[in-house]
């Protein structure tokens, strides 16, 4: 097979030129040309492309790997495409020439129709390939009568004249050796391999230089050596031509794989760009070399480190940039907690605010100064504090009208130094105690129509510090004590209810209560249907009732008046007249929050009403009978949530 492709590219001369392509540009970029060749096998008297059929699918793809580089990339190039046809020795040559060109026409629409561009060519008749038939059959170890047939190929005229008529001799003795024992053998083993169809590719290409190397080309601000690295599409050992755009790229060389060159340091703060230029193969290339700004790119012109006395306040640096005409500003941050409102214009100034310092000792911190990528620390230096007692809460100390507990934190900034008294000369702040770190008093409640205010004076040693205590004047929009309530057992009862407690003064209380549900469901016969109230007269006893209304223990009477309906499936009972019930009771309200209690309460009394006994039945309710209930015993159960109104009435161990 080799040599048949190797004489195949010399019948190739006569191939026409065909534009597969698209046409060459006026331009004065290398070009070369390549060539490859593929065979294409048929079947006996065929002319159809059969991928399956020998080495075709194989073949086929390779032409495209060939073709498609230049077709499909839009590459400015020429070529040209010829096909060199054989056929087996069997069949008369007009057949054969017509089946030449059949099979030529194939593989032009075949690369027609797979990259959409009109393909010409021209056939370089090769006829039969007895060259090639004498190879394959002096490979075979298995044709038949193997010597006579290569004695037939070498030593027979191919063709001779019989009665005026050019017949195929050696076709005709191989025909009848043996009665065409090894004709048939041939026919079917060697015989395809010479229907083929040889398709040379001769492509103009361009010679193409490729940068590699990331484009641009980054450098930190120290500079430094550096490569380009490209490809050829050639292998050659030309080396193309490399300038620099700027005199800070220096040391340009190029060999046939690569190019080197060296960025000096760059002293500026500002970023700058070159370009290196790379000619290769009559076209250019350019590569940017881009350099980063310098550091530091601001400079502090007040004096270092920066001192600030142990009161703090504002304090201001001045400072310069080394990019000209630059509006950008510096950013300036800090770890450090007593440094806070950093501010920087661009006029030159930063300033901060420094926080007293309240330490014997003096403290440090440091500025990190962020300009354009680079950062400079600038330190800050404060001087100690004098001995002092350091109120570290909020002062003066704010109160609401209705008083209360409050605290002052205090630090004492000399080592194992403690409060040695506490006073103020103002009766309404009591219960003063000091510990290590606070001191806790109690305000009572202002109940005079204006504001008032007093000092405490911590000392401890001959240090002393004052304290202000403002108490806002009283407003009190609700200045009775009363609360509203639910039952919870009512609401486990998915029963609705609210109710309403007024201290009346004296211990004494009114206690009222209302509750309403109507739950039903005609399918499956629930009713639960109930409505009604009491009202209780109570007097609270206990300590927890003499230091505040409404809460701790009472006892009182009470009386009740309730409607129900309640039906579950079958019977019902209703009660659509008022059953009424009285008697005393006895209860507890504990503190939970601030402004909440529970309350528990029970009651024992008489009870006594009407009802009647139902039944559903189709549709209806039909009645059964009329009772009377008579009860005596428990007839009122509470355990109450309880939400305390009016401007005194909290629980203040729950503050």
């Amino acid at each position: 097979m080799e040599s048949q492709h190797k004489r195949n590219k010399y019948n190739l001369a006569i191939c026409l030129l065909v534009a597969i392509m698209l046409p060459i540009a006026s331009f004065a970029q290398e070009v070369r040309e390549k060539s490859e060749s593929v065979m294409i096998y048929f079947k006996q008297g065929s002319s159809v492309i059969d991928r399956n059929f020998m080495d075709n699918g194989e073949n086929l793809d390779q032409l495209v790997e060939i073709l498609e580089p230049y077709i499909l990339t839009g590459v400015k190039t020429k070529g040209r495409v010829c096909i060199n046809s054989s056929v087996s020795p069997e069949g008369s040559a007009t057949i054969n020439k017509r089946l030449v060109n059949a099979r030529a026409k194939a593989i032009s629409d075949w690369i027609s129709k797979r990259f959409g561009v009109s393909v010409g060519y021209e056939i370089a008749f090769q006829g039969f390939d007895w060259d090639l038939l004498l190879t394959l059959a002096e490979e075979s170890s298995e044709l038949p009568h193997k010597s006579e047939v290569i004695d037939i190929i070498k030593n027979t005229p191919e063709f001779v004249t019989r009665n005026g008529i050019v017949v195929n001799e050696r076709g005709r003795k191989i025909e009848q050796l043996h009665g065409g024992e090894s004709y048939r053998w041939l026919l079917k083993n060697l015989y395809p391999r010479l229907r083929y169809a040889g398709v040379e590719t001769y492509v103009l290409y361009a010679v193409e230089l490729t940068i590699t190397s990331p484009n641009p080309a980054c450098h930190g601000a120290e500079g430094g050596s550096a490569v380009i690295t490209f490809k050829k599409n050639v292998d050659d050992k030309y080396v193309p031509v490399v300038r620099a755009s700027e005199s800070w790229v220096t040391d340009v060389k190029a060999t046939e794989s690569q190019i080197s060159y060296t960025v000096e340091p760059n002293p500026m703060a500002q970023s700058r760009t070159s370009v290196i230029t790379v000619e290769a193969y009559g076209t250019k290339h350019e590569v940017v070399v881009e350099q980063e700004a310098a550091a530091p790119a601001v400079a502090v012109k007040s004096a270092l480190p920066v001192a600030v006395g142990a009161e703090g306040g504002s304090v201001t640096l001045a400072y310069e940039t080394n990019v000209p005409n630059s509006t950008t500003t510096p950013e300036v941050t800090t770890t450090a907690e007593w440094i806070s409102d950093i501010k920087c214009d661009e006029f030159g100034t930063i300033s901060f605010v420094a926080a007293e310092n309240t330490a014997l000792e003096p403290r440090s911190a440091m500025l990190k100064i962020n300009y354009m990528g680079t950062e400079q620390e600038v330190c800050v230096e404060q001087a100690s504090a004098d001995p002092q007692i350091i109120i570290t809460s909020e002062n003066p100390v704010e109160m609401g009208a209705e008083g209360g507990s409050a605290a002052v934190a205090y630090d004492i900034n000399v080592p194992d130094a403690t409060l040695t008294s506490v006073s103020t000369d103002a009766d309404w702040i009591t219960s003063i105690k000091a510990s290590e770190d606070d001191v806790t008093f109690k305000v009572r409640r202002n109940r005079v129509d204006e504001p008032r205010s007093a000092s405490l004076l911590l000392e401890s040693g001959n240090l002393v510090s004052n304290v202000i205590v403002n108490q806002a004047l009283s407003e009190c929009n609700l200045p009775a004590y009363l609360s509203l309530q639910t039952n919870l057992l009512y609401d486990l009862l998915i029963t609705p209810n609210i109710g309403v407690e007024f201290y009346l003064g004296k211990n004494f209380s009114v206690d009222a209560n209302w509750h309403y549900a109507w739950w039903k469901n005609d399918n499956t016969h629930f009713y639960w249907r109930t409505y009604g109230g009491d009202l209780a007269l109570r007097w609270w006893f206990g300590r927890n009732a003499r230091l505040k209304p409404l809460t701790g223990h009472h006892v009182g009477i009470y009386g009740q008046m309730i409607t129900y309906d309640f039906e579950f499936g079958k019977d019902g009972i209703l009660g659509d007249r008022w059953t009424y019930a009285a008697g005393v009771e006895y209860g507890y309200s504990l503190p939970i929050a601030e402004r909440l209690n529970l309350d528990f309460t029970l009651g024992f009394g008489y009870l006594w009403g009407e009802f009647y006994e139902y039944k559903p039945i189709d549709g209806h309710y039909v009645w059964q009978a009329t009772k009377h209930r008579r009860y005596m015993g428990p007839t009122k159960c509470e355990i109450s949530l309880v939400w305390l109104l009016g401007c005194d009435n909290y629980n203040r161990k729950k503050r």
